[in-house]
Formats: structure tokens, C-alpha cells, sequence
């Protein structure tokens, strides 16, 4: 029997790698390029006017702090930051250090964390944007029905036919909170052009994997690996459908610390009530 692995930032983190979103703020506000500085400005400019309320405290939960508040938006010069600012460099900023990560990965990762327990005949479900498994495991990313290595949100080299929501190239990696989906789209397009740029619709992204997810064979184990479990930002749905295609399987939860394990047994229990079915979980804490 495989396992199937549920893999997030915290696998990342574990391995080495400065991917929590902290990272990203430091990394702009001691970038050596003048856009990352003068974004990282702006942000503090409308967290203090709370046009974006609670992102400058709460750079560890990102995605859903970017959240938008359109009333206050003031005039057209507000909307133009909004759209110059928050829309396009961010995610250019966002990408580009990505992107540094993932071709460091080799230098940087901390190699007495190597898991060698990790085999490329399971599967992998990868929630992150860079490519760990491929450049630390050597695993094969194969495409279609042979995959056994998916990135839900995509990942950092992508091109962008390679993924259903890719607008634009610079749009190639999925960033945001499922709330961002329910912006007025009766407002300027600035306003639903921002909210587009930072949603996750995760029913979408798992349709779009779904027919790959189906085909994966003789799965005895869930393992999540990383994920705060948390759900947030509405991760949740995937766990569902994971759920309600992997009935009766045991599933095994990796924990840093207690409120990791406090979360992951509140979620397990209402995935347990969302799918009508008890599911058997164990948590363990690295590297158990």
C-alpha cells in the first residue's frame, strides 16, 4: 500500500528553507531593490489607515490579512497604489523571492533533515510553491495521470497554461484567502481585478486536479507533512474531498508544538462531521 503525503510550508521550514511569510517581510524591507523597499512602505501605509486592517501584525497569516476594505478607499489615487502596489508588485516581489528560494535549495537545505523514510512510489499533494521534493528527494514530477506529485497552488516555474487560473504570467502560482472571492464586482475593476489576484478558489484547483487525484492507486495511509491545518484561508475543501475519496483510511498528522496538535485535532474532528464519517488519526511530533 502507498501513502498519500498532504505537504505544506511547514515541510519547507523543517528542511532549512526561510519560506514562512515573515521571511518574505523581512525580505523586503532589506531588499536591495527599491520596489520591494517602497512596497513594503505602502503596505505600512494602508495597514495604518486600515485599508488592509491587519496585515502589518499579522505577517504569519498573510493570506488572509490581505483581505480588502473598499470602503476605505478614498479617491482614484488610492485606487491607482492599490492596483500599482498591492496588485502588481506585490506578486512580482512575491515571485521574485520565491523564486530565489527555490533556486537555492540545493545550497541552503539543511541536509541531516532529510527524511529517508520519503519514496517516490507514494503520492504527494504539495501546497507549497517550490519544488523540495524534486530538488532535495530527487523525485520526478510526471504530468497527468502518472503524477505522483502535485502542486495544488502550482509552483514557482510554471508556465502559466500549466495552471487553470493563470491570468497572467505573473499570475502563475495561487496566493490569497477564499473570503477575497466574494469581493463587490459591482465596484471598479481595480477591486475585482484584486481580488482575482488574491483568492484561492479551492473548489477550481481541486476540479482542475481532480481526474490526477482520482488516479492515484492503493492508498493505505494519509499523511500530512507541514500543513497548519488550520483552514483559514480555505484549504479545508481539499481535506474534504480527500476525505470523501480515501474513506477508512488512518490518517498520520506531523506537529511542530502543542497548538499545532490542539488545531490539528480540532480539524480532524470537523472534517470527521463535514464527510459524516469518523476518521482515525494519530498526531506525532518531527521527526517521529
Amino acid at each position: 500500500m502507498r501513502k498519500l503525503y498532504i505537504v505544506g510550508n511547514g515541510f519547507d521550514l523543517y528542511h532549512g528553507l526561510n519560506t514562512s511569510y515573515n521571511d518574505f517581510k523581512e525580505w523586503l524591507k532589506s531588499n536591495d531593490g527599491k520596489k520591494g523597499k517602497e512596497l513594503f512602505e505602502r503596505i505600512c501605509e494602508f495597514q495604518k489607515r486600515k485599508i488592509i486592517p491587519t496585515l502589518y501584525e499579522n505577517w504569519g497569516n498573510v493570506e488572509v490579512a490581505l483581505k480588502l476594505d473598499q470602503s476605505r478607499i478614498q479617491n482614484e489615487k488610492d485606487a491607482l497604489c492599490i492596483f500599482d502596489d498591492l496588485i502588481v508588485a506585490f506578486q512580482e516581489e512575491f515571485h521574485k523571492w520565491i523564486y530565489g528560494i527555490n533556486n537555492g535549495i540545493e545550497s541552503s537545505f539543511d541536509a541531516s533533515k532529510r527524511m529517508t523514510f520519503l519514496t517516490d512510489d507514494d503520492y504527494y499533494i504539495v501546497f507549497n510553491y517550490t519544488q523540495t521534493l524534486e530538488k532535495i528527494y530527487g523525485f520526478k514530477c510526471y504530468k497527468g495521470l502518472d503524477a505522483r506529485i502535485l502542486y495544488i497552488h502550482n509552483r514557482v516555474d510554471s508556465n502559466k497554461e500549466d495552471f487553470c487560473n493563470a491570468r497572467e504570467p505573473i499570475n502563475s502560482i495561487v496566493f490569497g484567502c477564499a473570503e477575497n472571492i466574494v469581493c463587490d464586482a459591482q465596484k471598479e475593476t481595480i477591486f475585482t481585478n484584486y481580488c482575482r489576484r488574491f483568492s484561492k478558489d479551492a473548489k477550481k484547483q481541486y476540479e482542475y486536479h481532480r481526474k490526477e487525484i482520482e488516479a492515484f492507486e492503493e492508498v493505505g495511509h494519509i499523511v500530512v507533512m507541514g500543513h497548519s491545518m488550520n483552514f483559514a484561508s480555505g484549504d479545508n475543501y481539499y481535506f474534504e474531498k480527500i476525505a470523501e475519496l480515501f474513506p477508512d483510511r488512518c490518517w498520520k498528522i506531523y506537529c511542530y508544538s502543542e497548538q499545532d496538535g490542539k488545531t490539528a485535532k480540532e480539524s480532524m474532528e470537523r472534517l470527521g462531521a463535514k464527510t459524516e464519517k469518523k476518521i482515525s488519526y494519530k498526531l506525532v511530533r518531527y521527526p517521529d
